[in-house]
C-alpha cells in the first residue's frame, strides 16, 4: 500500500488544492499532517490574534477530515524532526507540499527536501498559493516587473489554471492507528490571545459563502465601495486567502463568472478592479520572493538613510487608537475587536505611522 504525506501550511482547506489532489492522486491512503514550528511562531511579526485564528481554522480543517474518516495529525517542533517521524511511524514513502515564499519559508522548505530526501523519503512541492509564480511573469528580458501596470499586463495575458475538483478522492485520506497527534493548544498556549469579535470563521465553508455573497452582487460596485470606509464593500477574504482557506484559483474563476454576467461598462469596471487586486497579491509575492530582505528592509534602499523619531508614547497611542485622528483611531481599535481592517484603513493607519508619526514601521513589529 502507498501512504503520501501531505504536509498542510498555508492550505486549510480539502477543496481545489493542488498538492492535495496529487497526493490523492498518487496514493492509495493520504496523511494529513500540520506541524506548529517553534521558530515561526516566536517571530514578532507572526503573533497576535493572527495565531488564534489560526488554531480554530485548524480545529475545523480537522472536523471537516473526520467527516471523510481522517485526522489532522499534529505536531509540535522542528519541522525537519517531525516530518522525519510521521514517515517513519507511518511508513509513508512520500512528502508533497504547496509551496510558499517568504524567506524563512523558503530556506525551511529546502532544508525539510534535503533532510528528507537524505532519508530515502520523495519530497515534491507545487504551485498553489498563487495563480502565477516569479518565472511565469517576466519582461520580455527574462527579467521581473518593477512596477505593477505592466506586470498586471503580462499576468492577464496567461492562460490560468482551473479550478481542480476531485471530492470522490477525498475517501483515500486515512490516518493510521498508530500514528499520534498532540492536543490542539489553546491560544495561550502561544502566546496569542483571541480577538474579541471575529470578523469572519475561520474555516473554508464560510470562505466559499463569503465568496459567493461577493460575487453575486457587491462585485459589480467595488470599484467605488471599497474606498468607502463605512460601508461593506470589499470580499473580506484577505484572512482565507492568507492561510489558505479559499484558493486564488477560485476566487479568479469566481470572478469570471460574474464578469460574463455583467450589463453595464461600470459594473465591468468593478470586477476588473477586484481581479486587480488579486493580481497586486501575486506581484506583492512576486516581488518578496525576488527581494526577500523587504521583510526587514524598505522595499527602495535608499529610504533605509530615513531618520526617524521613534516616539514610543506616539506609538502605543497609534497602536491603542487614541491618536485623535478619527479614522486612523477608528481602523486600529477595528483592528483589535474583529483581527481585520478594511483596505483603505490600511493605507491611511500605515501612511500615519510612517509619514505623519515618523515612526518605523520595523519598530511596530520589533514592540508588538
Amino acid at each position: 500500500m502507498k501512504r503520501l504525506i501531505w504536509w498542510c501550511r498555508r492550505d486549510l482547506r480539502l477543496a481545489d488544492n493542488t498538492a492535495l489532489n496529487a497526493a490523492l492522486n498518487d496514493a492509495d491512503e493520504v496523511i494529513p499532517v500540520y506541524v506548529l514550528d517553534d521558530k515561526l511562531l516566536s517571530l514578532p511579526r507572526v503573533q497576535g490574534p493572527r495565531i488564534a485564528w489560526m488554531l480554530d481554522g485548524l480545529r475545523i480543517l480537522d472536523s471537516d477530515l473526520r467527516r471523510h474518516g481522517a485526522s489532522l495529525v499534529l505536531r509540535r517542533g522542528d519541522p525537519v524532526v517531525e516530518l522525519i517521524a510521521v514517515c517513519r511511524e507511518s511508513d509513508a514513502s512520500r512528502v508533497y507540499f504547496n509551496r510558499d515564499y517568504g524567506p524563512y519559508a523558503t530556506e525551511r522548505d529546502q532544508a525539510v527536501m534535503v533532510a528528507l530526501q537524505s532519508q530515502g523519503f520523495e519530497v515534491q512541492s507545487f504551485k498553489d498559493l498563487v495563480i502565477h509564480e516569479l518565472p511565469e511573469v517576466v519582461t520580455g528580458q527574462g527579467t521581473t516587473y518593477g512596477v505593477f501596470t505592466p506586470y498586471r499586463t503580462a499576468w492577464n495575458k496567461l492562460p490560468k489554471p482551473e479550478v481542480i475538483d476531485n471530492p470522490h478522492l477525498l475517501k483515500r485520506l486515512h490516518v493510521p492507528s498508530t500514528l499520534y497527534s498532540i492536543p490542539f493548544p489553546n491560544a495561550a498556549d502561544l502566546n496569542s490571545i483571541p480577538v474579541q469579535v471575529p470578523i469572519a470563521t475561520p474555516s473554508e465553508s464560510a470562505a466559499a459563502q463569503r465568496l459567493e455573497q461577493f460575487v453575486a452582487e457587491p462585485i459589480y460596485s467595488y470599484a467605488d465601495q471599497r474606498n468607502v470606509l463605512a460601508t461593506d464593500g470589499t470580499a473580506i477574504l484577505s484572512p482565507y486567502l492568507r492561510w489558505g482557506m479559499i484558493s486564488p484559483r477560485t476566487c479568479y474563476w469566481a470572478a469570471q463568472r460574474s464578469a460574463r454576467a455583467v450589463t453595464e461598462l461600470e459594473q465591468q469596471r468593478s470586477v476588473d478592479s477586484w481581479i486587480s487586486e488579486l493580481t497586486w497579491r501575486e506581484f506583492s509575492y512576486q516581488n518578496l520572493a525576488n527581494n526577500p530582505r523587504s521583510v526587514r528592509h524598505n522595499f527602495r534602499p535608499i529610504y533605509d538613510k530615513l531618520m526617524w523619531d521613534n516616539n514610543l508614547d506616539w506609538l502605543a497611542a497609534w497602536r491603542e487608537g487614541r491618536t485623535g485622528y478619527p479614522v486612523v483611531d477608528a481602523a486600529m481599535r477595528q483592528m483589535r475587536l474583529t483581527g481585520w481592517m478594511h483596505n483603505r484603513a490600511r493605507l491611511i493607519a500605515a501612511s500615519f505611522l510612517c509619514k505623519d508619526l515618523l515612526i518605523d514601521w520595523r519598530l511596530e513589529r520589533v514592540m508588538h
